[in-house]
């Protein structure tokens, strides 16, 4: 009981961790240059003239990851922006998401999707900071 439960725990902090990784990284990738090209863009370019693949473009979603990517990925792009820029997802964004697709989310699944939130937007602001 108990060594199943650690190995449970085990399991869902490894995959939070993996899904946060590839939102920050998928959102550094996208980052636009200033010849408007994106990250990604100038590294698959770089690959292409012979350099090593940069690690964020061998990066996989996480096998059982995915429903909750796709999730993160439509409330991403419903999430509000104002003067500053891109705001991260608010509660009421989530609930009502679940409320439209008929989906009662799990504490787990809520956290992951703020963690997930929190880098993403954390690398907005690190992009920011960067070009201005």
């Amino acid at each position: 009981g108990a060594d199943r439960a650690e190995r449970a725990r085990a399991f869902y902090a490894q995959l939070r961790g993996e899904l946060i990784s590839y939102a920050e990284h998928q959102m550094q990738l996208g980052a636009r240059m200033k010849d408007g090209s994106t990250l990604r863009d100038n590294l698959q370019a770089a690959v292409r003239q012979g350099a090593r693949p940069d690690d964020r473009l061998l990066e996989r979603l996480p096998e059982h990851g995915a429903a909750l990517w796709d999730t993160f990925a439509a409330l991403s792009a419903a999430r509000p922006s104002g003067m500053g820029g891109a705001a991260a997802i608010p509660p009421s964004e989530i609930a009502a998401w679940q409320a439209l697709h008929g989906v009662r989310l799990t504490g787990w699944e809520i956290d992951t999707l703020c963690a997930m939130d929190r880098a993403v937007m954390a690398v907005i602001a690190e992009n920011n900071r960067a070009t201005h």
